[in-house]
């Protein structure tokens, strides 16, 4: 459920929230297990580790923003990040810190915060009903080789409801990720629409033999195919695109806006470390509705804070509503920082937002403050 637009003047007036007065800063350490153990780029992962930061004015109010790079996916590490952090907390309270160049994922977390400040100041309990809103998402499916795990996969995403699911490819060979995407097909039936993740991992070549394999199938858009990016190659191919990776080349950070976006190209996945700056895009996409281009928010097997806090930033996008986003990475962990905060039922998460807010919902058992 879409919270009333207060919560817009909150995000919009965001130049406003510099000058706001922050009175107390606590950076705290997280470190989550994955269920099983998860492959990042080159990286197997078994833990989901970062930072959840708090800030407080001085009427009490705390808003909370997540710092966390993830290995194999962004450059920066724990201790830039912890580095920045330091910097923004000696600034913070002179309201000085605008401009100055942290870490995209630090920006995110310190955006994120502020903005769950405002919002929790802004808009008043009782406007909240039950203090949750909701998205569509789509849910994640990674072709195996053991039948097992893949049907385990399957009957998950079922049984949540999903009619939009997202599938890694370029992982096993093209013939058994092609039966194992067509078994999950004939297991959802007809209302599935997919959306297949290529992870620069493809030739030309290749990537025309997937077409060709399953260009029968109900394919949304592919999200990054092609080795080097080249959208232009990858463009000659039936299908539509995603850029992720890619974003920052067609992104104009001064101006705000998109620049030599490839035809071909339907979708752009917004991530919170993305180096475009993604409250940048965000305000792009909440400004300038298009029928054809439309964003997808991803989170990068954030926490539970992570992922309301891209809940609370979709709301400010009115396309928002026509697409699922990928939201559902929560359900990768075996833990999170707080219970009872997301459900998934349907096809659409609802999550109390509420938490970016509330003092009492963190559960410092799982937390560590750490010494800025």
């Amino acid at each position: 459920m879409r919270p009333p637009r207060p919560v817009k003047s909150a995000i919009c007036g965001y130049m406003a929230l510099i000058d706001m007065m922050i009175t107390d800063i606590c950076v705290y350490y997280f470190r989550l297990p994955f269920v099983r153990p998860m492959i990042v780029g080159k990286h197997t992962l078994r833990e989901r580790e970062g930072f959840l930061l708090r800030v407080a004015d001085g009427e009490g109010n705390t808003g909370y923003g997540e710092v966390a790079p993830l290995q194999g996916l962004d450059a920066v590490t724990l201790e830039d990040c912890r580095k920045d952090l330091h910097t923004f907390s000696r600034v913070a309270k002179t309201g000085s810190f605008a401009d100055l160049p942290f870490h995209p994922v630090v920006n995110f977390g310190i955006e994120s915060a502020l903005f769950s400040l405002a919002a929790g100041k802004s808009v008043g309990v009782e406007d909240w009903p039950e203090k949750r809103i909701e998205a569509d998402i789509n849910g994640l499916f990674v072709p195996d080789m053991d039948p097992e795990a893949e049907r385990e996969q399957a009957e998950r995403l079922l049984q949540c409801g999903f009619s939009t699911i997202k599938v890694k490819i370029g992982r096993l060979s093209l013939q058994a990720e092609a039966a194992s995407i067509r078994r999950l097909c004939e297991r959802a039936g007809r209302n599935l629409l997919l959306r297949l993740d290529g992870n620069r991992s493809l030739s030309p070549a290749v990537y025309e033999r997937y077409f060709q394999e399953m260009r029968d199938l109900p394919v949304e858009y592919v999200e990054e195919p092609l080795e080097n990016g080249d959208f232009e190659k990858a463009g000659e191919v039936g299908w539509p695109l995603a850029v992720d990776e890619s974003l920052p080349v067609y992104w104009d950070r001064e101006n705000c806006r998109f620049h030599g976006l490839p035809e071909a190209v339907t979708r752009v996945v917004v991530k919170p470390s993305t180096p475009a700056g993604f409250r940048g895009v965000m305000r792009y996409f909440s400004e300038k509705e298009s029928e054809r281009l439309l964003p997808v928010v991803s989170s990068a097997f954030n926490s539970v804070y992570g992922i309301c806090s891209l809940l609370l930033f979709l709301q400010q996008v009115p396309a928002a509503d026509r697409i699922a986003h990928g939201l559902d990475t929560g359900s990768f962990l075996k833990s999170d920082l707080a219970e009872n905060v997301l459900q998934v039922e349907n096809g659409r998460l609802s999550a109390r937002v509420s938490l970016l807010w509330e003092k009492d919902s963190l559960d410092d058992r799982m937390l560590t403050e750490i010494d800025l």
